[in-house]
């Protein structure tokens, strides 16, 4: 056996191996989170009321603000009328507030009356729990956030939010 050969071989393995650095990077976006002004308290679902004002607000955890080119929202759904609602934000859009020490965003959207999600505004969220039998559900509405960030497309999954219209 030839020593010499299998240490000089060793050794350029090393050598190779060692101008390979392999960097775990978080991802750009992550930590989806959501809460709406009314929560149905028999399991603390939020909710939209389609005859209450309805605030809606999502929040996400960012590596690098400057990664985050912007987003899409997309508002569909099922309900006694349909609709479609689609807005692109990035961190100074209105109703968007980014909070630099935790390294957080936050979009605030209220849907007035009869109008879910078609008319919105930003607002202040307070939770109202509400109790509603389950025939109240009129319908879901769903939310599906595309993030166009510096590694490319994050489309984490869809917030499926019960409508209802008869809240008190």
């Amino acid at each position: 056996m030839k020593k010499p050969g299998i240490i000089a071989l060793g050794i350029g393995l090393a050598l190779a191996l060692s101008g390979c650095l392999v960097v775990i990077a978080p991802p750009e976006v992550s930590g989806l989170a959501y809460r709406t002004s009314w929560v149905r308290t028999s399991d603390n679902v939020p909710v939209i009321c389609d005859n209450r004002n309805t605030t809606v607000e999502y929040s996400f955890k960012y590596t690098s603000l400057s990664d985050i080119n912007n987003w899409t929202e997309e508002w569909t759904g099922k309900a006694s009328s349909q609709f479609n609602f689609t807005a692109t934000r990035n961190a100074n859009s209105s109703g968007v507030t980014v909070d630099t020490a935790s390294k957080t965003i936050t979009v605030t959207r209220t849907f007035a009356p009869g109008t879910s999600p078609y008319s919105v505004a930003p607002q202040s969220i307070d939770v109202t729990p509400i109790n509603p039998p389950p025939t109240s559900q009129t319908g879901e509405a769903y939310l599906q956030l595309t993030f166009n960030v510096a590694s490319g497309t994050i489309r984490p999954a869809r917030i499926v939010l019960p409508v209802y219209s008869g809240c008190p």
